[in-house]
């Protein structure tokens, strides 16, 4: 978002958004948005260039937008795809139509960076858009309107991105340059905060404390991604990849009075401290998080309940007898650590209870998420950013791969379906909040899934920077970032 921009994007720290390039942001109220709540018109802003040189018109917004749509490369494409027609009245003028009625267009669509704008000049004298193919031109330099261009490009080493000077907010372009080095260990990155070899560095939670000492700060928020237990509904047993040693029956989950122990047999104020550092929030509804639209304080929560636990796995048949089950996971910090810590609860619940655990490289995972049905027992993986709406978030848990491959579709309640239908399909925001209110309530009562927490995400940098915390945006806005009291870095 430093090199490209949408149209409108979230106002900084906030949810709320304002215009980038355009003008307005659609609203009923100023009649940018018509045709029943599916029709978004958006005023450019004149005179904006590219870093390839020529103005933004209308056409590039949508060349840019069916650039998206023809390539299918870009992670949550799909949302882009809800765009049924464009059209370009003028030069300034840009009119969108979604195929529905779809409230979180504006909220989670627009802004993303799916829908940035390139120059179409640019990309079409440079090898054009091809289906299902990168452009090669685009992926080394910028064709964008924002405030910084790509400069030097040291593969696998560094990024410099030099200040655009014909840039249209010229006030709004901070330092001469800004490098981004390259620092797959974390040493090494240490080793430049130590220094003061850079102003800021990003790496996991898990990493913070290698930090301590060298004069950095760490500003933590909760992000707008989640981290799940995705069950699922048909173990495949049968099949060579997966465990022999479990004496649970591939219907294991299909029993809500299963998935709901496993909803109250964690300890969330632990795990958020033991595996997350602190850093995050705890949110145990399967899509909707603080900060989030139609978000209900009040709606029920799993909690750590050990009695609870026991009384669910007792109804469903396993508590006398126990039984030998495989947690499963791709290789990475959190996600395995979270497995570690849900055998202890288990064990440390019923010692009848016998809980292994497994990870796998990413290659192996993505293999096997991609039979029909998986071919895990349980999942812990996690959602992308859509924005501050929750329409998106209810539609990939439902219609999405965990229902997909996790096969819930079947075995949970239909009024899901018809709720996040209702509520994704109406303008009348007071009975959305209702809506999503008894969404909220049915996540605990008959969950698809168990949402630990809002994943954490972690700001290091030195004491002069002030950064920008915005949990709405899926990627970070370093043009917003603050360094005016920090001393330059020389390379």
């Amino acid at each position: 978002m430093n090199a490209y921009e949408p149209l409108v994007f979230y106002e900084s720290g906030g949810p709320e958004l304002v215009p980038v390039l355009a003008t307005e942001v659609p609203s009923i109220d100023n009649g940018l948005i018509t045709n029943d709540g599916r029709t978004f018109e958006f005023p450019l802003r004149e005179g904006v260039q590219f870093h390839t040189g020529g103005e933004m018109t209308s056409e590039d917004v949508r060349y840019s937008i069916e650039r998206v749509q023809t390539m299918g490369l870009a992670p949550g494409a799909s949302n882009i795809d809800v765009v049924e027609s464009i059209e370009t009245p003028d030069d300034y003028t840009i009119r969108l139509t979604t195929d529905q009625l779809r409230p979180s267009f504006l909220n989670g669509t627009v802004p993303s960076k799916n829908m940035v704008v390139m120059s179409k000049e640019a990309i079409e004298g440079n090898g054009g858009v091809q289906e299902g193919q990168r452009n090669q031109y685009v992926a080394q330099t910028t064709v964008g309107t924002g405030p910084y261009m790509l400069g030097d490009w040291q593969r696998g080493s560094s990024l410099r991105f030099d200040p655009f000077e014909n840039y249209w907010k010229p006030d709004s372009v901070g330092p001469d340059g800004v490098y981004q080095r390259i620092h797959p260990e974390v040493a090494s990155a240490v080793a430049q905060m130590s220094s003061g070899g850079a102003h800021a560095t990003n790496f996991e939670a898990a990493d913070v404390e290698s930090f301590e000492g060298t004069g950095a700060e760490v500003t933590g928020f909760a992000s707008m991604e989640q981290l799940f237990l995705f069950f699922n509904f048909e173990i495949p047993y049968d099949r060579d990849d997966m465990p022999d040693d479990d004496t649970v029956p591939p219907s294991f989950f299909q029993d809500p009075n299963v998935r709901k122990a496993f909803g109250y047999v964690i300890d969330y104020e632990d795990y958020y401290d033991r595996v997350w550092a602190g850093h995050g929030e705890i949110s145990n509804q399967p899509c909707h998080l603080p900060g989030m639209a139609f978000f209900d304080e009040n709606a029920p929560n799993f909690s750590h309940d050990p009695d609870k636990a026991e009384e669910l796995f007792r109804a469903a048949g396993y508590w006398e007898e126990g039984f030998t089950f495989t947690l499963m996971s791709e290789d990475f910090g959190e996600a395995a650590n979270t497995l570690l810590y849900l055998k202890d609860a288990l064990e440390d619940l019923n010692d009848r209870f016998t809980i292994n655990t497994f990870t796998m490289p990413e290659a192996q995972y993505v293999e096997r998420r991609n039979k029909d049905p998986w071919s895990f027992t349980i999942d812990a993986g996690g959602f992308p950013s859509f924005g501050p709406d929750p329409a998106p978030y209810y539609n990939n848990l439902l219609e999405g791969p965990a229902a997909e491959g996790g096969r819930h579709r079947e075995y949970i309640s239909d009024r899901y379906y018809e709720l996040a239908e209702e509520a994704g399909t109406t303008l009348d925001q007071n009975h959305r909040q209702e809506l999503y209110s008894e969404l909220q309530a049915l996540g605990v009562e008959d969950p698809p899934s168990i949402s630990l927490l809002a994943e954490g995400l972690v700001k290091i940098h030195l004491p002069c920077v002030e950064p920008e915390i915005n949990p709405s945006a899926s990627k970070d806005v370093y043009k917003r970032w603050d360094i005016s009291a920090c001393d330059p870095i020389s390379f």
